[in-house]
């Protein structure tokens, strides 16, 4: 039957040879947001009404949940018995399948997000769908603030972290410089762009992080994609919620990784040296311990004039 669901002149065979249609199957076609497969049910369902009800209305709730408006506004066309379900509750299933024109025609039956269906689109950074949630409503500033907790905490998830054990593992395994640990870019969402948008949206709407998720993401980034890292050390200011961050935080973990482009960008900005005794290494020692041999070599010109970076 699910195979049925996707080609309607199966179904409709089955259904002329004798498919007695069930609650199952409406359960099922409201749920896979198969309209045309639901419509063909409905037609060949032969049992009485006060039998079909119960299943009717479980398949409505299942298809207004679910995300499917096409499926809810079959049924209630055809059904005046079903109890309407409020439409918002299918914006989060839209958004976590991103899907803009489901997400579309609900938003258009006046939905409401209670911040659910913003935290799943920029969990994942998906720039379209969190366009037309934040273009549709608007969010307070609480409900902001988790959606872009929400994608900084994908970006530091467990998984993420343990993928990095395991390079690290597997780098001094063979002997391989810690700074060509990572050789591919991650896109830390579903395309490489969509972050920055996304990131954009949230910290122009006045969303902001706490000091210590953007530390523990910026960690995770720094190793991983080399662009993003600076561009959070550029909007600093406005993503995360605090003014005592500073470039130069950050700059011994840069060099640990061996990220000469993204020390170079650091070394240029105004808040880049390195206050009080820092973790107790300097950044010519940790770029030593990169294996980066160009970054050692660019410290070590710069260190008769930046007395931040020597030993």
């Amino acid at each position: 039957m699910p195979v049925a669901f996707e080609y309607s002149p199966m179904l409709e065979m089955l259904c002329n040879n004798g498919l007695i249609v069930s609650d199952a199957h409406l359960a099922a076609a409201a749920t896979k947001g198969c309209s045309d497969a639901l419509a063909i049910l409905l037609d060949n369902d032969r049992r009485p009404m006060e039998d079909r009800l119960p299943g009717l209305r479980e398949a409505f709730g299942l298809a207004s949940e679910n995300g499917w408006p096409e499926c809810r506004e079959l049924m209630l066309r055809r059904f005046e018995d079903l109890k309407d379900v409020d439409i918002s509750v299918g914006l989060k299933a839209a958004s976590d399948r991103h899907d803009p024109n489901a997400l579309h025609t609900i938003l258009g039956l006046g939905a409401q997000d209670d911040g659910s269906a913003l935290q799943s689109a920029c969990e994942t950074a998906n720039e379209e769908t969190a366009r037309q949630l934040l273009q549709a409503q608007s969010y307070s500033t609480h409900q902001l603030n988790l959606a872009l907790e929400a994608y900084f905490n994908s970006v530091n998830d467990a998984n993420m972290r343990r993928y990095q054990v395991r390079r690290v593992e597997s780098a001094i395994q063979s002997r391989t410089s810690l700074y060509q640990t990572f050789k591919f870019t991650s896109t830390f969402g579903l395309t490489m762009e969509g972050k920055y948008a996304v990131l954009d949206m949230l910290s122009k709407r006045g969303a902001r992080v706490s000091e210590s998720l953007f530390i523990k993401a910026f960690a995770v980034v720094v190793p991983m994609d080399e662009d993003f890292a600076a561009y959070l050390l550029d909007n600093m200011g406005t993503l995360q919620d605090g003014c005592g961050l500073r470039s130069g935080d950050f700059l011994t973990l840069a060099c640990l990784w061996g990220r000469e482009r993204l020390v170079r960008g650091m070394l240029e900005r105004p808040d880049s040296e390195i206050l009080g005794d820092g973790i107790g290494i300097s950044p010519i020692d940790a770029a030593e311990a990169s294996g980066n041999a160009a970054l050692v070599e660019f410290l070590l010109s710069r260190n008769a004039s930046d007395r931040s970076l020597r030993p």
